[in-house]
């Protein structure tokens, strides 16, 4: 990556839109810190991957924020949609 990056991860939701609401919303956590990723304006890119979680969790959503990416090596980017 090249500047800034950070991260969320959530647990126990099956829905995107009901995971990223828990994630901005952060009830009991005191620093606010993955609402503060989530509008974080430094990032200008964001990756998400989704997968059932094989505990009484049932599911888990990462969401990767950066302020810039540089491919190396060989592979297919994914076409970038702006931030705004």
């Amino acid at each position: 990556m090249g500047g800034p990056s950070g991260e969320n991860i959530g647990f126990g939701i099956q829905n995107g839109a009901e995971f990223v609401t828990a994630l901005f919303v952060d009830d009991g956590v005191k620093n606010k810190g993955h609402r503060e990723a989530i509008v974080n304006r430094n990032y200008d890119k964001v990756g998400l991957a989704y997968c059932e979680h094989k505990s009484e969790l049932k599911a888990m959503l990462i969401i990767v924020y950066a302020a810039g990416f540089e491919m190396k090596g060989k592979g297919t980017a994914v076409p970038s949609i702006p931030v705004t």
